[in-house]
């Protein structure tokens, strides 16, 4: 268990329909290394800041930024992409990939990054800059605010059901790409029931670089957040 306490945390995994369910999980258990899929491409590439792609840009800070807003478009893509291998085995049908979701995902992720309260028995989804607002009406706010389900001024449909997944690995490699975070959920009761969950029909993956946790500073570096929705 101490061997992986520096390398990976796992969070909480909440869901709502007419009532919430909450699995609470710690410290991620051993998860034995999947076979590669070729079908997912990027699903194995770790996550790396800003500066990696600095060094690899010399005097270039628009490539540098462009190569790293790349990088997280391609590994977002293969978490959506491995999140519906994983439905299919449970045949389940396949989640929509929506950008309103990615953006509040994203948004989410970088929050962490920049304020960094995932310790060991933290809630990562209830945000300290809210105190007193439980995290499933938190993140409940996170995806109405971006609508993901209106596609037209006056169009009353809204998000009637929700979950969130948050995922953080860092200081290897294999902890820090899209295939450990599902690994990891998958492998975790509560954030396997969300990524089953026959009753959402949208997913939104937000995936940005750094650790979470207060004082810990290294590359690579990654969180992970998923974002199911169904709309009504």
């Amino acid at each position: 268990m101490a061997d992986h306490r520096s390398r990976r945390l796992g969070g909480a995994a909440l869901a709502l329909a007419v009532a919430a369910t909450t699995a609470v999980g710690g410290l991620p258990h051993s998860v034995a290394p999947a076979a590669a899929d070729p079908v997912c491409e990027n699903a194995d590439d770790p996550v790396h800041g800003y500066q990696f792609f600095a060094n690899e840009n010399p005097g270039n800070d628009l490539g540098a930024s462009l190569a790293l807003a790349d990088q997280f478009d391609r590994i977002e893509r293969a978490v959506f992409c491995l999140t519906n291998i994983e439905r299919a085995k449970a045949g389940v049908p396949e989640l929509r990939w929506s950008n309103d979701l990615r953006n509040s995902a994203s948004d989410f992720a970088q929050h962490v990054a920049d304020r960094r309260w995932w310790t060991d028995n933290a809630d990562f989804h209830n945000d300290p800059d809210l105190p007193g607002v439980p995290a499933i009406v938190q993140i409940q706010r996170r995806v109405r605010s971006y609508h993901p389900c209106t596609f037209f001024l006056g169009d009353p449909r809204d998000v009637t059901r929700w979950s969130e997944n948050a995922y953080a690995g860092w200081a290897s490699d294999a902890f820090t790409t899209a295939r450990a975070a599902v690994a990891w959920w998958v492998n975790s009761p509560g954030h396997q029931a969300n990524i089953l969950d026959n009753q959402v029909t949208t997913l939104g993956v937000g995936v940005r670089a750094g650790t979470a946790r207060p004082g810990l500073d290294t590359d690579p570096a990654g969180i992970f957040i998923q974002q199911f929705i169904s709309c009504g």
